[in-house]
């Protein structure tokens, strides 16, 4: 994907662009509210949050930046992705991935998402040597897998995209185009369903290589991420910004109501980042409004006057979240940390599952293994429950 530098000055907050990635980009910083300049392009792209790699430049005034000046040696984690060391050990699936950012697992395989492509790897292994499934593609983000099919969103494209997973060869299908900023995306048994951050849109879809829209919910408050259980479709709006702490948790069941009104679980919550979903209960991570402010809550997936529950507090930059039968999992990108903590609740002293990574991003779980993406080093790992 060819990108042209902007004459415009770039953000005040990009970090040293000499800081290198595994893979070849130049992780420059994370930003939000930025004007993308792609080359070919007959219009500018805002974009509500964005990774900036090498040749990828945001112009413009910035509401707010996280810089990464990254190295690839940074302490706690050694250069060598396998260097023994005693208990229980992340295991490198894939080392020189290209910005490595959400992840999922059907049980079988593990996906994710780099700066341009869509990646997968035998859970057990493959020997460093992911499989590619997808190239040329625009800053792909969320990402979901349902039965034999693998979505993702293709952020500064606007696409929904699509592939079976065994025959997806490098020819993935485009289930939609010109949406806004697509980016968080969950499927269910027989729907899917995708967060347009920059249009206030939640859109659906049945699940498959074949898509009509379908408008689920409007003028919300930058929709980021989107989960689903049985006919109910829940999501995180962000909000204006952490110190409003205006972001808010949605509910709609779209089998009972035609015209889905939103109905809000939590409201007042500092910029939700992550969400996901069990059969009761409803799971999210905020990003909070302050240096180390990061929390994970739940709440009932019925809105109801209680409070939501807080499983975790003082976390230092949430960005992803998975759930198995007993536990919830995030990453802390600040940190370097891989933590859980029960569902019924861990007295708010979560457990470190993995430490010393660079800027662990996703994160996916099945029976017998966490998995994460490490953004700074550009690897992807697992390691056992």
């Amino acid at each position: 994907m060819d990108h042209e530098r902007s004459t415009q000055p770039a953000f005040a907050c990009r970090s040293d662009p000499s800081a290198p990635i595994a893979g070849g980009h130049r992780v420059l910083a994370l930003c939000y509210g930025c004007t993308v300049v792609l080359s070919g392009r007959s219009r500018m792209h805002e974009i509500p949050w964005v990774l900036l790699v090498s040749g990828l430049l945001c112009t413009g005034s910035a509401m707010g930046c996280i810089p990464a000046s990254l190295t690839l040696d940074t302490p706690g984690d050694a250069s060598d992705p396998d260097a023994p060391c005693s208990g229980k050990c992340p295991k490198a699936l894939a080392t020189n991935q290209d910005a490595p950012l959400d992840v999922v697992t059907d049980g079988t395989r593990v996906y994710w998402t780099t700066a341009v492509s869509v990646m997968s790897c035998a859970v057990g292994g493959c020997e460093k040597q992911p499989t590619t499934l997808a190239t040329a593609q625009a800053m792909p983000m969320g990402i979901a897998v349902s039965g034999q099919y693998l979505y993702w969103t293709s952020t500064i494209g606007g696409q929904v995209m699509a592939c079976d997973v065994e025959a997806c060869n490098l020819s993935p299908s485009t289930l939609v185009e010109q949406q806004g900023a697509p980016r968080g995306i969950g499927a269910g048994a027989s729907a899917l369903f995708w967060a347009n951050s920059s249009t206030g849109q939640v859109m659906a879809c049945a699940n498959g290589l074949s898509c009509t829209p379908k408008g689920v919910a409007v003028t919300q408050n930058k929709p980021w991420a989107t989960a689903t259980v049985g006919t109910v479709a829940l999501w995180i709006n962000q909000g204006t910004s952490a110190a409003q702490s205006d972001g808010e948790v949605i509910n709609c069941d779209y089998a009972t109501d035609s015209t889905c009104i939103p109905k809000v679980v939590a409201s007042g919550q500092p910029m939700p980042v992550a969400i996901a979903v069990d059969a009761s209960r409803v799971y999210w991570a905020n990003q909070g409004a302050g240096t180390d402010t990061g929390q994970v809550l739940s709440h009932a997936i019925a809105p109801d006057a209680t409070p939501p529950t807080v499983l975790a507090d003082n976390q230092a930059s949430p960005a992803s979240l998975a759930l198995d039968s007993t536990r919830v999992y995030w990453t802390n990108s600040k940190s370097g940390e891989v933590m859980a903590c029960e569902l019924a609740g861990c007295n708010k002293q979560p457990t470190v599952i993995a430490s010393g990574q660079t800027k662990p991003w996703g994160v996916a779980v099945d029976e017998h293994s966490v998995y994460w993406t490490d953004l700074g080093h550009g690897r992807v790992y697992k390691i056992a429950k």
